[in-house]
């Protein structure tokens, strides 16, 4: 009797693979460059480093001190708000899962 044995399939070597990862390490580096600038950018600026590659990024970018100054408070004051209403809302869940145990 003969046994069955195993299909064996031809596999293919496609470039699709090597396109598809091309494109992700070009959109990678892109976004990473991206966050490296803005990193010295707001960095310096909010230590107040006044180097030739922050001024110049900043005047390229059209981004005064000041602006951002507003932004980082209005940011501080929605984490602020944010930590207080997470906060409320979890001591109010305790307090009703407290009360749902304590009645069985």
């Amino acid at each position: 009797m003969v046994q069955p044995r195993q299909r064996q399939y031809q596999t293919l070597k496609s470039n699709l693979n090597i396109i598809r990862e091309s494109i992700i390490l070009v959109f990678s580096f892109i976004f990473w460059s991206y966050c490296s600038i803005s990193f010295i950018v707001i960095g310096g600026s909010l230590l107040q480093i006044n180097s030739y590659p922050v001024l110049l990024i900043r005047t390229i970018l059209n981004i005064e001190v000041s602006s951002m100054y507003i932004l980082f408070k209005i940011m501080l004051i929605f984490a602020i708000i944010s930590f207080i209403v997470f906060s409320i809302s979890l001591m109010i869940y305790r307090q009703k899962n407290k009360d749902v145990h304590h009645d069985n």
